[in-house]
């Protein structure tokens, strides 16, 4: 849905932003729960758990525990997205 390609889009801007950090399987950007709510202030944060829960479900959105406990390292699975959207990454056009 609409919140989906929302928050996939802020992820991936912040992602774009920061230099996150690369492993074999993407680029992960950390942060902590401070951070997820500034770049999402329109959202309470039951919503953003809510729609993170949902992205994974759908196998879009991997999260890690990050390096505190306040923290988690998020990345995009541009593959999943693909079969999704059809469009690639950057692209989200979602459909209820």
């Amino acid at each position: 849905g609409l919140d989906e390609a929302v928050l996939l889009h802020v992820l991936s801007e912040l992602i774009a932003m920061q230099p996150g950090a690369s492993s074999g399987d993407g680029k992960w950007i950390e942060l902590d729960s401070q951070r997820l709510q500034a770049a999402l202030p329109f959202w309470e944060p039951i919503d953003i758990r809510r729609v993170i829960s949902s992205l994974r479900e759908l196998g879009v959105l991997r999260l890690e525990q990050g390096s505190s406990a306040e923290s988690q390292r998020f990345a995009i699975d541009d593959g999943n997205v693909k079969k999704i959207d059809g469009n690639g990454p950057g692209n989200f056009s979602w459909s209820p």
